[in-house]
């Protein structure tokens, strides 16, 4: 069920903005922070916001794969470390 309302939106929101930065940022020649800039002085900050998002993402996503790893290992030594004796 999740997944029919996450490719309506990937659709209808996350291609569009994805292409408009796109043709935008070959347009003026400029990467994301620079971008908004080039358009009106008042969008400075503007095009930090995906980098730090962005930033957020990979860290959550690397946490989580340490724990993974973290217990994956912890799984193969006898006797497990969290069975009660």
């Amino acid at each position: 069920m999740f997944l029919i309302p996450y490719f309506i939106l990937l659709l209808v929101i996350g291609v569009p903005i994805f292409y408009l930065e796109t043709a935008i940022g070959q347009i003026f020649k400029a990467g994301t922070p620079k971008l908004f800039e080039s358009i009106h002085i008042k969008y400075k900050g503007l095009g930090l916001y995906p980098l730090i998002i962005t930033l957020i993402g990979c860290t959550y996503y690397n946490l989580i794969l340490a724990h993974s790893y973290f217990y994956l290992s912890e799984s193969f030594k006898f006797p497990l470390p969290w069975t009660i004796d």
